[in-house]
C-alpha cells in the first residue's frame, strides 16, 4: 500500500508558524524562571558565597548581642556604687551625713566638711566633690579611710593628701583632700538599676 502525500494547507502552515513563534517569545520572557530550574556553578558559588555572607553577618550580630548584654550585666552590678537620689536621699544633704558616720565609727573628728559642688556630665548624670580636712592620730586616720571604703554608695578621692602635723612629735597627721561621688537621676537608667532583679525599686 503506498502512501499518499501529506498536504498541508496554507491555513494550517501559517497556523504552526504563529504557535512556534509564541512559543518562542513565552520561553524567552520566562527564560531567567527557565534557568533557575537548572542553576549554573556559578549561580551556586554566588548562593554560597551569600550563605556564608549572611552567616558571617548573624555571627557579628550575635556577639555584639553579648558584648552589650556583658555590659549591661557589668554596669548592673555596680549599681551599689551609684548615687540614686530616690534610693540615697538628696546628695546635696545626705552625703556630709554618710561622711560624718564613717568619722564617728573612726571615732574622729572632722575639722571641716565642705558642701557638695556638682558638676553635670551628661543627661541625669552629675559629679558631686566635697573637701573634707582633719587632724588625728594615725590609726584613727586610717580607720576613717576604711569606713569610707565600705560606705555605700562609693566615695572616690579625686584628690588625698597626709602628712605628719610635727615633723618631731608625728603622732598626728593631717589629711586633707576631695571625695566625689556619682549621682544618677536619669529615668530610665535609674529604672534599669532599681527594677531589673525583680521589678520593684529597691528601699532605702
Amino acid at each position: 500500500m503506498r502512501l499518499k502525500s501529506l498536504k498541508i494547507s496554507p491555513k494550517i502552515l501559517v497556523g504552526l508558524i504563529a504557535i512556534l513563534l509564541l512559543l518562542g517569545l513565552v520561553v524567552y520572557q520566562l527564560k531567567d524562571t527557565i534557568v533557575n530550574f537548572w542553576p549554573t556553578e556559578y549561580a551556586l558559588d554566588e548562593a554560597r558565597r551569600q550563605l556564608k555572607r549572611d552567616q558571617q553577618r548573624h555571627q557579628e550580630s550575635l556577639n555584639d548581642a553579648c558584648r552589650l548584654q556583658f555590659r549591661s550585666d557589668s554596669f548592673y552590678a555596680k549599681k551599689p556604687n551609684f548615687w540614686i537620689p530616690s534610693r540615697d536621699g538628696a546628695p546635696e544633704t545626705t552625703a556630709q551625713s554618710k561622711i560624718e558616720q564613717a568619722a564617728q565609727k573612726a571615732s574622729l573628728t572632722l575639722s571641716s566638711i565642705g558642701n557638695p559642688r556638682q558638676t553635670n556630665i551628661g543627661e541625669g548624670v552629675s559629679l558631686f566633690e566635697i573637701s573634707i580636712d582633719t587632724t588625728a592620730p594615725i590609726d584613727k586616720v586610717t580607720d576613717f579611710l576604711a569606713e569610707l571604703y565600705n560606705t555605700k554608695p562609693c566615695f572616690h578621692w579625686q584628690n588625698l593628701t597626709i602628712r605628719p602635723e610635727n615633723l618631731r612629735k608625728p603622732e598626728n597627721v593631717k589629711l586633707n583632700g576631695r571625695l566625689r561621688f556619682l549621682t544618677i537621676t536619669n529615668e530610665q537608667v535609674v529604672a534599669f538599676l532599681t527594677d531589673k532583679a525583680g521589678g520593684k525599686t529597691e528601699s532605702k
